[in-house]
């Protein structure tokens, strides 16, 4: 594979094109961010908006998804090469904290840069970079304060040296993203409360929810506790199911429901408590309003 024969454009010695450079790379990337709603959305955007800017040959973006270890959910590189076995060997790759350069960055919240990875001792990925000529590489987390959400890496057909002023604005961007993946996760948080809401406004579910908040029951005992005929009651058990909020398991011969986590009843018992006090508060206003009435 040739080398695209790109260089940096950070030119230390000219500091007012260092400026305009960062600028324009950090007004691309915020632009992307405002036209778009999730990282998964702007990574296949804001990869090609930096690395063509920076000069930098393949691009990935790496998250966390509920397991301890590192994936890619995003890859580029410049169209006129291919790296084909390092893009496989990238999207099978999945690294714990302190393994590759992904997994160092993860681990210490900090930019890192290899100039070649073809010597460096912790790049698992180092036969496939090697078969397409990869060598200079860097990654930089996505965090909002002390939170980390991924890293992205870049990578280079060159070998280079450490550049402190690409790593410096490495991390404006990874806090600049960061920050946009928080807020997404914010509104995603909130559409998922909304629905779970939802599932809750009926009177009878959460009747179901009181009845298996100290025990699991029968649907026998529950039509006795409700006093509601089966089918009602087994069709809202079924929402409740389907919003991982109910379980259903054998006792003995019979099926019985209980409630998916301690957390649920938790969750009614603070509702509740709300709904009590506001209504003692109100009730006791209300009593304070008609006595000045009459007097």
């Amino acid at each position: 594979m040739e080398p695209t024969n790109q260089t940096s454009v950070f030119d230390t010695n000219s500091p007012d094109t260092l400026a305009e450079q960062r600028l324009a790379v950090r007004q691309a990337v915020t632009q992307i961010l405002a036209e778009t709603a999730t990282l998964d959305e702007a990574a296949p955007r804001f990869l090609p908006a930096i690395g063509e800017r920076l000069g930098w040959d393949v691009g990935v973006v790496w998250t966390v998804r509920c397991t301890n270890v590192i994936h890619c959910v995003a890859f580029w590189h410049v169209e006129s090469i291919a790296v084909t076995e390092f893009e496989v060997a990238t999207r099978k790759a999945a690294f714990p904290p302190g393994i590759g350069l992904p997994g160092r960055v993860w681990k210490r919240g900090e930019a890192a840069w290899i100039s070649n990875v073809l010597t460096d001792t912790n790049f698992p990925r180092l036969n496939a970079a090697a078969k397409v000529g990869l060598h200079g590489g860097f990654a930089f987390p996505i965090r909002s304060g002390r939170r980390l959400f991924g890293v992205i890496e870049f990578l280079s057909f060159e070998i280079l040296p450490p550049d402190e002023a690409l790593l410096e604005l490495a991390m404006e961007l990874g806090d600049l993203i960061g920050r946009f993946e928080e807020r997404g996760r914010e509104k995603e948080l909130h559409r998922l409360q909304a629905d779970l809401c939802q599932v809750l406004a009926d009177p009878l579910r959460m009747e179901l929810i009181h009845q298996l908040s100290t025990e699991s029951r029968t649907m026998r005992e529950l039509v006795e506790a409700t006093g509601q005929p089966p089918t009602r009651i087994r069709k809202h058990l079924s929402v409740l199911r389907q919003s991982g909020l109910v379980l259903m398991a054998q006792r003995d011969s019979e099926t019985c429901y209980t409630l998916a986590s301690p957390r649920v009843r938790d969750a009614y018992t603070v509702v509740r408590d709300l709904l009590l006090d506001r209504l003692t508060r109100y009730g006791a206003l209300a009593s304070v309003e008609e006595a000045a009435d009459i007097i």
